[in-house]
C-alpha cells in the first residue's frame, strides 16, 4: 500500500513539472522577443578600509570624526566661549568716548561753559584730535563771576595740554611738579587738600575740582567751582 502511495506522489510531481515547463514554453512561443532575466544575489557591502580606520581612530579616542576631520576638544570649546564672553564684557564696560565738546554738552552743569565756548568760537578746538585737560567752570561758577567776559583767551586759560586725570594731578602735586602751563600762556598750580584737588589761578585764587575725570576721546574734563582769572 505504501509503495503505491509513493508512486502516486512521484507521478503527481512529474506532472506538475511538465505543466510548468509547458506553460513557460507557451509564454515563450507567444512572445518570442521576451528576454529571460537572471536575478543575481546581492553582494555583501564592505566598508572602505579608510573609513574603518577612521572609525577605529575615533573609538581609540583620537580627536577626529568618522571622516577624519579634526574636532575641537571640550577644553578648546570652553576657552573659545570664555574669550568671546570676555570680549563682549570689555565692549560693554568700555563704551565709545566722544570728544570734549560733545562730552561737555551732556552735562547740565556745563550749560554756561558751552555758551561761552560757542561765543568764543572754540567749539572746533574742543572737537579736534589731541589730548587736552579742561578745568571747566560750572554754570554756578559763571553766575558768581558776574559780568566776566568769556573771551577765547580766558577760556584757553582753563585748558592745558595732555590728559591729566585726578590721580595724575595728585601725583604731580605730591612730587612738587604742581605747575601747569595753559594754552593762554598762563600758569595754574595744583594743590591737594585732604581728598580734594584744588586749582590756583595766576592771581592766587583757589578753586575746587567738584567733578573729576569726565573722560573724552581727546582728553578729560574736570568741573571746577570758579572762573580762573588771567594775569
Amino acid at each position: 500500500m505504501f509503495r503505491y502511495a509513493t508512486l502516486a506522489l512521484t507521478a503527481a510531481a512529474l506532472a506538475a513539472c511538465a505543466t510548468t515547463s509547458k506553460d513557460t514554453q507557451d509564454m515563450t512561443d507567444a512572445n518570442p522577443n521576451a528576454t529571460t532575466v537572471e536575478v543575481m544575489a546581492p553582494e555583501p557591502v564592505v566598508a572602505a578600509a579608510s573609513t574603518g580606520s577612521k572609525m577605529a581612530d575615533k573609538m581609540a579616542g583620537k580627536n577626529t570624526d568618522v571622516m577624519g576631520n579634526s574636532l575641537m576638544t571640550s577644553e578648546e570649546a570652553d576657552a573659545l566661549e570664555a574669550k568671546a564672553a570676555e570680549m563682549m564684557s570689555e565692549e560693554a564696560a568700555a563704551p565709545k568716548l566722544e570728544n570734549l565738546y560733545f562730552t561737555a554738552q551732556t552735562k547740565w552743569e556745563m550749560m554756561k561753559f558751552i555758551e561761552a565756548v560757542n561765543a568764543a568760537e572754540l567749539s572746533t578746538a574742543l572737537e579736534a584730535d589731541g589730548a587736552m585737560t579742561i578745568f571747566a567752570p560750572t554754570t554756578e561758577a559763571f553766575d558768581r563771576a558776574g559780568d566776566t567776559a568769556a573771551t577765547a583767551d580766558l577760556l584757553k586759560g582753563h585748558i592745558v595740554s595732555g590728559t591729566l586725570l585726578a590721580e595724575d594731578l595728585m601725583a604731580r602735586a605730591a612730587s612738587g611738579e604742581s605747575s601747569l602751563a595753559t594754552l593762554a600762556g598762563t600758569e595754574l598750580t595744583v594743590y591737594v587738600m585732604g581728598d580734594e584737588v584744588k586749582i590756583a589761578d595766576p592771581s592766587g585764587r583757589l578753586y575746587t575740582v567738584t567733578q573729576a575725570d569726565n573722560k573724552a576721546s581727546n582728553g578729560v574734563l574736570h568741573m571746577i567751582n570758579g572762573v580762573l582769572a588771567g594775569e
